[in-house]
């Protein structure tokens, strides 16, 4: 399965964040989710630039409800390029 997270950057509502997934044997990535016309950069963040995050979170996971102690994700053919500015 593959995966392809779209994000124009904006600290005022022309920002945008699609999520598309190619699952095994599709030829192209299909639209799962979109939203349009929202911020996505907040200015008075601690952290002066974005920077690239993934991974597996589950802060409400114990293993006292039952989840398991180790999980393992892997990550390979990961890509991030620049999209063309809009204003």
């Amino acid at each position: 399965m593959r995966f392809r997270v779209d994000v124009r950057w904006a600290d005022d509502n022309t920002g945008s964040y699609k999520l598309s997934a190619r699952l095994p044997g599709q030829k192209d990535f299909e639209l799962k989710k979109a939203y349009e016309d929202i911020r996505t950069w907040q200015p008075n963040n601690p952290s002066e630039f974005g920077y690239v995050k993934w991974g597996l979170y589950r802060p409400d996971s114990t293993t006292g409800k039952g989840g398991v102690k180790t999980r393992i994700a892997y990550h390979d053919d990961i890509r991030i390029s620049a999209l063309p500015t809009r204003r």
